[in-house]
């Protein structure tokens, strides 16, 4: 029974109100074409404001100080309906690129908790996180679950600026149905810090990131689904490109039917 359900959670069956694919929603052409050239994911440092949870660390001199802030590798994916997806565009890009859900299950992508600071639960947590974190004795498996449990919470509301908007703007996250993949690196980098949201900082770590062969959540052309470019002329660009990459024939002409323009799409779909 047990690998019954692990394979029948693999295969996946097809929602009934999310989309049937993990979305990736990019800001500029060239980093969409990178990925797809590349064939592969890389993961960056981002900051997530945790002050919500009413946590604590332990500095050196062993005082408590709450942790607002927590910055860690990740990659987000969404699985929100295409024809629903033009908030999401707002925020986060008009390029995308969707992976079939198969391909994310078997990498091991996550969905978040999203949570309320007022519910129970979190008073649990709460509890539990400040109880066993800070003792210098916790077991080395406790402690990382209990920051891995972290990494995959997120208030169902808040606020975050919009690029577009150059506004801080609030925000209902849990509508972002996100899915995450983490790394922590474990190559003279640190897996995550806590409360120094720099932009300067993160600049550096995500530099850093870049050049470790590791960085990598890959694929096939196989698991792409489909490919969304802003307008007309990107699908001609993006045709050149692909076809001066290291694909073989067969591959190139897979990837350029997958390309769609996501004005005609919303003409059409949403």
């Amino acid at each position: 029974m047990k690998n019954f359900k692990v394979q029948e959670a693999k295969e996946t069956p097809l929602s009934a109100q999310n989309a049937n694919v993990f979305i990736k929603c990019v800001k500029k052409y060239n980093w969409l074409k990178d990925i797809i050239i590349n064939g592969y994911f890389q993961y960056r440092y981002v900051t997530e404001e945790v002050e919500y949870l009413n946590i604590e660390t332990t500095d050196l001199s062993g005082k408590r100080i709450p942790i607002e802030d927590i910055t860690f590798p990740m990659l987000c994916f969404c699985d929100i309906p295409l024809n629903q997806l033009k908030d999401h565009n707002k925020w986060y890009g008009d390029y995308a690129i969707c992976m079939k859900k198969s391909w994310g299950v078997n990498k091991n992508l996550q969905p978040l908790h999203y949570v309320s600071n007022t519910s129970e639960y979190i008073k649990m947590y709460q509890e539990v996180f400040n109880n066993i974190v800070n003792k210098p004795d916790t077991d080395e498996k406790v402690y990382e679950f209990i920051f891995a449990s972290l990494f995959f919470l997120k208030h169902f509301k808040g606020s975050q600026y919009c690029e577009k908007t150059d506004k801080i703007e609030e925000k209902i996250f849990m509508d972002e149905q996100e899915w995450r993949s983490i790394k922590l690196v474990d190559e003279d980098l640190d897996p995550f810090y806590i409360n120094e949201n720099s932009d300067s900082k993160r600049n550096y770590y995500n530099e850093a990131l870049t050049k470790l062969s590791s960085n990598k959540l890959e694929f096939n052309c196989e698991d792409i689904r489909y490919i969304i470019v802003e307008k007309e002329e990107d699908v001609i660009q993006l045709i050149n490109d692909i076809n001066c990459s290291n694909y073989d024939d067969q591959e190139k002409s897979l990837l350029i039917s997958k390309i769609s323009v996501l004005n005609h799409l919303r003409e059409d779909f949403m």
